[in-house]
């Protein structure tokens, strides 16, 4: 017991470091970040070779389907073979790719060019083939009306050029060239921001650059991490709950009947779920649709219209102003609706641009992306290091309540 409880500690103990740590440390290293907002950006390239055929440069201009995705061979879980999308800061020279064109439709074929749909003509680059967009199959000759990619696989990545924007920062417009490991966050008024790629960043875009952490990069092990936990105790949380109920039955205790609903609400959503992969038309795949379409959203309906009864009551009783913090509530409630309709931007906009801070507008957002958004990373944290914390104690048989 002793040992299972060290484990369980220790490995709880590493996954909040993780997310405190993810939490605290932000994409990029704060000082040396720059925000501003978008003025004109300079595209980044790629130029890579195959083997021993001339380099193919590939210019990243955020032309829709037109623009370079680079893939890099990986494993998934059954260690079987893939290809994972990644940004350009995250290859460098020497790094084997596979690069992808498209998909786009061909409207006609002119001698060794296609013309697409759009009337952009396409043509082979050394190295390059066609792949058929449906099946990611090899194309020897292309055909009109046929959904196209252009690949250049298993290439050697001779440089990268990651480009350059120009922000304008406090009313001065300045150049940033970006680095191999720059990382440029679009910033949101209802958020942290997300990572976006150097051309997708558009003139009036509020960004934020600077070198990655470790994090930024990671986020995906944390979170396969807990699923596999989380995945493992439901799995013997259900053992666990069988063996409860069956003993229940088997002694007829008091409430044995709940323990028969449980049982048949298991049966049915098994049955349900397997249902959902059966081929369109079958019974089973009849029978699911009912479930989830006619029974489990009727009910999710309901708990919910009920739910918003709970809601209006507990608004109702906030928002009675009897404290300092009720009345705190009650003002960032009303800054929030009002900055989010025009009327907050006339009521405050007389002040003028070199007191736009102060406009509602921009209060508003600012308590979306700092307050709020530290409340809720808060929260996450709270409750996935709870449940990693008793997903571990079901995995490893400590939870007394289960047994």
């Amino acid at each position: 017991m002793k040992s299972t409880r060290a484990i369980t500690i220790g490995l709880t103990f590493v996954a909040g470091l993780y997310f405190i740590l993810d939490f605290i440390v932000p994409p990029t290293f704060p000082g040396a970040s720059f925000q501003g907002v978008v003025a004109t950006t300079t595209p980044a390239s790629m130029v890579v070779r195959s083997g021993t055929l001339p380099p193919v440069t590939y210019p990243f201009l955020g032309q829709g389907n037109m623009r370079p995705q680079i893939l890099l061979a990986e494993r998934d879980v059954e260690g079987l073979p893939k290809l994972t999308d990644v940004p350009l800061r995250q290859v460098g020279p020497g790094t084997l790719a596979t690069v992808r064109i498209g998909p786009f439709a061909v409207k006609s074929v002119d001698r060794a060019a296609v013309v697409t749909a759009v009337g952009m003509r396409v043509s082979l680059s050394p190295g390059q083939k066609w792949i058929e967009g449906a099946s990611n199959e090899p194309v020897a000759v292309p055909r009109p009306e046929m959904s196209l990619l252009i690949e250049q696989a298993d290439s050697r990545v001779v440089r990268t050029d990651p480009g350059s924007i120009e922000l304008i920062e406090n009313g001065k417009r300045v150049v940033h060239h970006l680095g191999n490991r720059t990382v440029v966050m679009k910033l949101s008024r209802y958020g942290a921001g997300s990572e976006v790629q150097l051309d997708e960043a558009k003139a009036g875009d509020t960004i934020q650059i600077g070198p990655a952490t470790f994090f930024a990069d990671n986020r995906d092990a944390a979170a396969q991490f807990n699923l596999v936990v989380t995945t493992m105790a439901f799995g013997i949380g259900l053992l666990s709950l069988g063996m409860v109920h069956s003993r229940i039955l088997i002694e007829r205790r008091p409430g044995w009947s709940l323990s028969v609903f449980f049982f048949a609400a298991v049966i049915l959503g098994v049955t349900t779920g397997i249902g959902k992969y059966a081929n369109s038309g079958s019974q089973m795949r009849a029978f699911s649709d009912f479930v989830v379409l006619r029974i489990i959203s009727s009910v999710s309906s309901a708990v919910f219209s009920l739910l918003a009864f709970y809601m209006a009551a507990a608004a109702y009783r906030a928002f009675r102003v009897r404290t300092g913090e009720a009345a705190l509530m009650m003002t960032s409630a009303l800054i929030v609706m009002i900055g989010q309709t025009p009327f907050g931007f006339y009521m405050t906009s007389w002040m003028g641009e070199r007191y736009s801070a102060l406009w509602l507008p921009n209060i508003a957002a600012w308590i979306f992306r700092v307050p709020n958004t530290a409340v809720f990373r808060g929260l996450v944290f709270g409750i996935m290091l709870g449940a990693i914390a008793t997903a571990l104690r079901y995995w490893l048989s400590m939870e007394r309540s289960a047994s």
